[in-house]
């Protein structure tokens, strides 16, 4: 046998079937590997019905309790798909994420998210699949999985598995235009032991609490975000220490919690205090449970740790959960600072050792592109049913333009299956249709009486 290509002739050499055990092993038109069903032609098709029906088979497990009037509630329902059937259905997603470009496939991935949302809303038959991911603020499960793509990609490229890997993260970093260049995640740290002391305490035990000032130094650190731009705060009313400072407007409120934590410990470091003991309030339990954990994959947490470590060496540090909004005065300073931080300049140094949080940069753009996609998706839609015969008839042309006003507002509500869903969930729904109605109209040019 011959094989004809662009350089010539080949011969392909016969294949002998190999032998194990005594016994001719058999040629089969897929195999199993690592739970991925690959086939013969390498197009992934009989991997993602595997997956389809894995994952319809663990929702069903579940299905026995639940009801249109009784039953699970509609967040356990999507706490058990986004937990447990979601990961089943994208398994693996990186090695078959060419098929997700195929229509014929994505259906079949459309149907079990889309069984899942008809079971939490307990909507009709007829509602369609987008209404429902934009009521319950999901992203098509097409685009979702782009998205753990590409935070798969992102994860090879900063653990720097290029020898093996290299190949496969740089192809799909390439088709994606929004990457940056670096961020904040950085290969699993674990730390179990640490010298300094964390504490969340109840907001009973606030209501009969006061912040001591003798023979100790009280710093209050606060975040915040406004209008785009992140900045923090840092008080100490025992040195009257006022600090405001700017973080890029990529950065999160976590990110600014967690930085003006840094704050403090890099003014220990750079001043001299006679007093040991020092304690560092923060409204974030978030930041607290992060600094408190044993594995680390975010660089910013890591440095803030292991310079707070350090200080513990030469000081007593505490870090308390203080509660927000409680009329706290060291925390209702932290917070002004925090604002008036918002409107700062930037320094030089703040905006290089600050990088785009992997998850966030990923999210904002799957989120953006979901949205854009469903627009045009009802825009065309909409422009399909109000479209008129091109006839000079004046009197045709404003009566087609009358239904396709109709036809706009009826592509909406029928968008958002307004009449199709769960009482408990209407009200979310209506205010998804106002914003939806006003974006369609404006978009179309619809006059809406």
């Amino acid at each position: 046998m011959t094989y004809q290509s662009t350089y010539g002739k080949y011969k392909i050499p016969e294949f002998t079937l190999p032998i194990l055990g005594g016994q001719t092993l058999t040629l089969n038109d897929k195999a199993k590997y690592l739970g991925l069903i690959i086939d013969r032609k390498l197009n992934w098709g009989p991997n993602v019905v595997a997956r389809t029906q894995k994952a319809m088979v663990a929702f069903y497990c579940c299905r026995g309790a639940i009801g249109k009037r009784w039953g699970l509630s509609p967040k356990s329902i999507l706490w058990i798909y986004n937990v447990v059937v979601k990961p089943i259905l994208l398994y693996g997603v990186l090695f078959w994420r060419n098929t997700l470009n195929r229509s014929t496939l994505c259906k079949k991935l459309e149907k079990v998210q889309r069984t899942a949302l008809m079971t939490l809303s307990g909507a009709l038959k007829s509602t369609p699949s987008l209404a429902l991911n934009v009521i319950f603020n999901i992203l098509p499960i097409d685009i979702a999985a782009k998205g753990e793509v590409a935070g798969a990609a992102l994860r090879i490229r900063e653990l720097g598995i290029g020898s093996s890997c290299g190949w496969m993260q740089d192809s799909i970093l390439r088709e994606i235009d929004f990457i940056p260049d670096i961020t904040d995640y950085c290969t699993t740290i674990t730390i179990v032991d640490r010298n300094l002391e964390l504490f969340i305490p109840s907001r009973e035990t606030w209501e009969n609490y006061s912040v001591k000032s003798d023979n100790r130094l009280n710093f209050f650190t606060d975040g915040s975000k406004l209008d785009g731009q992140v900045g923090g705060g840092v008080y100490c009313p025992e040195l009257d220490l006022s600090m405001s400072f700017r973080l890029p407007d990529h950065c999160s409120v976590f990110q600014a919690e967690v930085s003006a934590i840094l704050e403090v410990s890099d003014w220990l470091k750079h001043n001299v205090s006679s007093v040991k003991f020092i304690n560092i309030f923060t409204d974030s339990q978030a930041a607290i449970k992060s600094l408190n954990s044993s594995t680390f994959n975010s660089r910013l947490v890591l440095n803030c740790l292991t310079s707070l470590m350090v200080m513990a060496e030469y000081f007593r540090i505490r870090i308390i959960w203080v509660p927000g909004h409680r009329d706290i005065q060291g925390n209702c300073i932290a917070d002004e600072l925090a604002r008036h931080g918002t409107t700062a300049q930037i320094l030089l140094e703040k905006e290089s050792n600050y990088e785009n949080p992997q998850h966030k940069v990923l999210k904002r753009h799957y989120s953006t592109y979901a949205q854009e996609q469903a627009q045009a998706q009802t825009l065309a839609e909409a422009e399909a049913v109000g479209e008129t015969e091109a006839d000079g008839e004046t009197d045709r042309e404003v009566s087609a333009s009358n239904k396709g006003s109709i036809s706009a507002l009826h592509v909406v509500l029928r968008y958002l299956a307004l009449n199709c869903i769960r009482a408990p969930l209407r009200v979310q729904a209506t205010r998804q249709m106002h914003s939806q109605t006003h974006l369609l109209c404006c978009s179309l040019q619809f006059k809406v009486c």
